[in-house]
């Protein structure tokens, strides 16, 4: 049996976590005839009752694994701590916020075939939808990805999203640098330059039902320029 592994970096999220954790019993009991499972929670430096919370979660006939960060170190950070700790044959990265509902894994998964290696969830793709999400969040997820498409020419709609699926082969063959928002990026452009096979699942991006987002809107613009700046470079470079 297959063991799939579930990446959860939390920051500040004690509002939301509630609600988290059901969406996560009901992916339980839908998954685990069929796979093993693993749920890792990584307290990414929280200030709130999020850890409190994690420890006290519940989610029989898994394997749950809390790790910390003291102080934030950043979602990049996060998902590098969690890639750490997985253990699985598949690995999912989610958001602490559910703006992805967590139950679209069941079907993300069933997409999975030999020639496959990463599976994004994408709402910008042309089947894909967004409901409700803030108009500075949506601006600056929706036109960043849009420059990446068309400044790297990879086939692919969402770049922004860190609701996806990897085999566990791939965690060990990407690199990236960035502690932050951007690293998201930053892993499946490597990973895309790397060979490695990526399909998209078209989702429905929502706003976020409790807590408060944690994105610094001029920053991460900053540091999407730089990023696609130093990817181009390297594209035309590998052209070479």
């Amino acid at each position: 049996m297959d063991k799939f592994s579930v990446v959860v970096p939390c920051f500040n999220e004690e509002e939301n976590l509630p609600y988290l954790f059901g969406r996560l019993n009901l992916l339980k009991e839908a998954l685990i005839p069929k796979f093993q499972l693993q749920f890792v929670f990584v307290n990414d430096g929280s200030t709130d009752q999020t850890l409190k919370l994690l420890e006290k979660a519940s989610f029989n006939g898994c394997e749950t694994l809390i790790l910390n960060h003291d102080p934030n170190r950043g979602v990049g950070e996060g998902i590098r701590t969690g890639f750490k700790g997985a253990s699985g044959d598949f690995i999912a990265t989610i958001d602490a916020d559910c703006s992805y509902d967590p139950m679209e894994l069941i079907e993300m998964l069933k997409l999975y075939d030999d020639e496959t290696d990463i599976i994004i969830a994408s709402p910008y793709h042309p089947g894909g939808s967004v409901k409700d999400v803030p108009k500075f969040r949506l601006f600056l997820s929706q036109n960043v990805s849009r420059l990446y498409r068309l400044v790297l020419g990879l086939d692919i709609y969402t770049y922004t999203s860190i609701f996806r699926i990897y085999r566990h082969y791939v965690i060990g063959r990407i690199d990236f640098k960035d502690s932050g928002f951007y690293a998201i990026a930053e892993i499946l452009v490597d990973a895309a330059y790397k060979g490695c096979r990526i399909k998209e699942y078209p989702a429905q991006l929502r706003g976020r039902k409790y807590g408060k987002s944690k994105l610094n809107f001029g920053k991460e613009i900053k540091n999407h320029s730089s990023f696609l700046l130093r990817s181009m470079k390297k594209r035309l470079f590998l052209r070479v």
